[in-house]
This record gives structure tokens, sequence and C-alpha cells, in this order.
């Protein structure tokens, strides 16, 4: 009897470590994945919170075609496809996960335009982290050979920074808010002012695994645009469909807006909607992974 009562001690005290040390492992709570809010680094106009991957690179290239309707639109410009309001080819790498560098050439002002963007938040699956939030700056330079505008090298620039907001909401439906300022050392109006306040809203649905809709709007606080009978000035608005195959991300889209980055379609948007002065435009993007096996 002893010894069977000895050989159930002995038994308890060799499990009971194994039993603790297995209740430990999984009460530890497992990392939580990275949400991706938005499939790509831009919604349409505006930027998304997403970043591009570590040591991957980005190459982007933007169309915006001229107006579909209204005075410079119709047949007589094949609706608009005759035209180009604004062309961007750009690059854009990981530095990491959070980091992003970027370079990119417009036809809009001939402008050189360069942004770094940090992920500073990160929604978290577990909802521990409920929202992502990306800040970015960016600078423009505008080459183009204009004497009358640009007088010496600072007035050739313009300045971008931007706090992004988002978060998903549902596996379809993400929404994203950005307030945002920009400074430029030229103006095409006299009256007009250098520094501007806006805020962007950005949305998108996805309606099966690869299509999704997207939407963008800017409003910007100027009071020099509220009032301006010439030009009449209107808020940014763009619709696409965005599709994602494999490596390639590509967007069909209509805008009012004509440049390609805040730079310029913040500022210089004077097409209206209600007057089919809206664009044809599409984005594609291309990613080319590095330092993998």
């Amino acid at each position: 009897m002893k010894k069977i009562l000895l050989a159930l001690i002995l038994l308890y005290i060799g499990t009971n470590p194994l039993k603790a040390q297995t209740t430990d492992t999984a009460m530890t709570p497992l990392p939580q994945q990275r949400i991706h809010t938005f499939q790509s680094t831009r919604v349409i106009l505006n930027h998304s919170v997403e970043t591009t991957e570590s040591h991957a690179l980005d190459v982007r290239v933007t169309h915006r075609f001229g107006d579909v309707a209204g005075d410079f639109g119709g047949s007589a410009t094949f609706w608009g496809l005759d035209n180009s309001a604004d062309i961007r080819v750009a690059f854009e790498y990981g530095i990491n996960k959070r980091l992003t560098v970027a370079l990119g050439r417009n036809k809009f002002d001939q402008l050189i335009d360069s942004h770094l963007k940090y992920r500073l938040l990160e929604q978290t699956s577990d909802n521990r982290m409920p929202l992502s939030i990306t800040l970015l700056g960016s600078t423009g330079i505008a080459v183009r050979k204009d004497p009358d505008v640009f007088t010496d090298f600072g007035s050739r620039c313009s300045f971008f920074i931007e706090a992004l907001i988002a978060k998903k909401f549902t596996d379809k439906l993400s929404l994203q808010i950005s307030p945002s300022y920009l400074h430029r050392k030229y103006l095409y109006y006299p009256q007009d002012e250098k520094d501007l306040f806006s805020l962007g809203i950005s949305g998108r649905y996805k309606f099966n695994k690869r299509c999704a809709l997207v939407a963008d709007y800017i409003h910007t606080f100027s009071s020099y645009r509220k009032n301006s009978t010439e030009p009449n000035f209107y808020d940014p608005l763009a619709l696409g469909f965005e599709v994602e195959t494999g490596g390639h991300v590509f967007s069909v889209n209509f805008t009012n807006a004509a440049g390609i980055v805040e730079n310029n379609f913040i500022p210089n948007t004077t097409s209206s909607w209600k007057s089919g002065a809206f664009k044809l435009g599409f984005n594609i993007s291309r990613i080319f992974y590095f330092g993998r096996d």
C-alpha cells in the first residue's frame, strides 16, 4: 500500500509542472495580425494609411485624361481621351514595414514630388488597437519654365503634411479621414492664400475577393475659394473601381481634379461635376520585392 501511495505522489509531482506549463502557454495571447485597411498606398486622390512593404518597390503610373463633357470635352476631344490633364510616374520604396520613401514626376507644372510616410499605429484583428494612423510629409518642386510665375528657386517649392486616420469596420468597409496643411511659395492668383488647410474623406467597399469601389472627397477651408467667382473653385471628388490581381492593383476612376498630387489638386481644382467637367483616369501599381529568398 505504501509503495502504491508513494508512486501516486511521485506521479503527481512529475506531471504537475508540465500541466502548469501547458496552462500558461494556452493562456498566453497569440500575436495579433495587422489589418490591411486599404489595398494600395493611395485610394484615388488621397494617400491611404498603407505603407509599402519592407524592401519592396512600388512602381506607380497614374494618368488623368481631359474633361468628358462641358466646354472642353465632348465628341471634339473624344470625350477627353485626346487630352491628358496630368500624368505621373512614381517609385515608392519600403525602408521597413512602417517607413516609405517616394519620388515622382508629374506633367502638371512639371512637378517633381517626394514624400516620407510613416505608419504610427496599426489596427489589429483583436481591436486592441482600433484604428490606424499614418503621418505623411511631402515636397514639390515645379521645374516648368515660366519666369512670370517662378521668379526664383524658392517660388517653385511647395510643402504638404497630412495625418491619415483610418479604420476597417468590417471585412468589406474601410473609412479614412485626413486633415492636412499645404504651403506654397508660388500663387497663380494674387489674392490666393499661401497656406491652405484641408480635410479629406476616403472610403473603400469591397464586394468580392479582388474588386472594390473607392471614393475620395477633399474640402479646403479657404475664404478666397469660397468667395471667388473668377475662377470658380470646387472641392475635388473622385469615384472609382479597383481590381487587385496578384502583384498589381488597377483602378479606373472619374474625378473633377486635374492634378494628381495634393500640391496640385488641392489649390487648383476649377472643374465642376455638374458641368460635366470630370475626367477619366486610371492608377496602376506594380510591386517588386527585394531581399527575399
